[in-house]
């Protein structure tokens, strides 16, 4: 009766409720971060560049991994270009050292306004071929929206 009780605290009441990792991810504050990797062991890399997204290394059970996850609070929760130039670099850095990735998605995707400039666009390309090309192992956790480029980039590159 234990071994059934611990495993139904894994599964949601039913097939229609939202996930329970998903609530767990809400309940940590936004900060999914914080609520995948081992305590305090996020090293953030080039904060002050692309903020819509963070790249940096942690650990998960004590073995390192890259994180790449989107800042919905930076650019009003939209993807930006430079910030896809950052995580393209560095999965193609974790990608080299066979590292692995886990990417947390949560972007409204690329603003309407700059789509037709090109330059977010051809960014978010270079960013699918970093993911697609990367041989690594990759893990992808959806937090919130995967709108569009990112879907791709992000989630079905992998």
């Amino acid at each position: 009766m234990a071994k059934v009780a611990e495993l139904l605290a894994y599964l949601p009441s039913n097939n229609l409720s939202e996930p329970i990792y998903a609530e767990a991810l809400a309940a940590a504050g936004g900060d999914a971060i914080a609520s995948v990797v081992d305590a305090e062991s996020f090293f953030e890399l080039s904060a002050e560049y692309g903020k819509c997204i963070k790249v940096g290394f942690a650990r998960v059970g004590g073995a390192p991994v890259g994180v790449v996850a989107n800042d919905s609070t930076a650019y009003d929760g939209y993807f930006c270009e430079d910030g896809a130039k950052k995580a393209a670099k560095f999965v193609r850095i974790c990608d080299a050292f066979s590292i692995p990735v886990v990417t947390l998605v949560d972007s409204k995707g690329i603003k309407t306004e700059t789509e037709y400039a090109g330059a977010e666009v051809k960014a978010v390309a270079m960013l699918t071929s970093a993911y697609s090309e990367a041989t690594t192992a990759k893990v992808t956790v959806v937090t919130g929206n995967a709108i569009a480029g990112e879907y791709i980039a992000f989630v079905d590159a992998d």
